[in-house]
């Protein structure tokens, strides 16, 4: 019985032994090595990462800038569209004196013809 004991220890030990041994294998691999997966390494993965969200601040600098391009162009056309209603309303107003002058020449010319007419000696 005793010797059974023994060998059932024995087997025991010799596994946890092997477990232990094969974890140490495994954290000094993983520590000079790099944990890998695939073959890419956890510091391949960090500065895949970081190239990336490097990559991403600057599209999103480059949408910002464009997004104020944008704005800006907005704003040109909106400036472009009330000064093209000014020299709408400009032309209106020209138009309409226009209008108003002719008027008023051809009541001079009718107040001149009935004055010259009025002037006429009489036969």
């Amino acid at each position: 019985m005793l010797q059974e004991l023994f060998s059932n220890f024995f087997g025991y030990v010799f596994g946890i032994g092997t477990v232990a041994v094969l974890c140490w294998f495994s954290y000094i691999y993983g520590r000079n090595k790099g944990i890998r997966n695939d073959g890419v390494s956890v510091q391949q993965v960090k500065e895949q990462l970081d190239r990336a969200e490097r990559n991403q601040q600057s599209i999103t600098d480059g949408i910002t800038t464009v997004e104020r391009g944008t704005e800006s162009i907005q704003q040109q056309t909106s400036d472009i569209a009330e000064s093209t209603e000014r020299v709408e309303q400009s032309l209106r107003d020209i138009e309409s004196k226009n209008n108003r002058a002719t008027e008023l020449v051809d009541e001079c010319e009718q107040i001149l013809s009935g004055i010259g007419e009025r002037a006429k000696p009489k036969d």
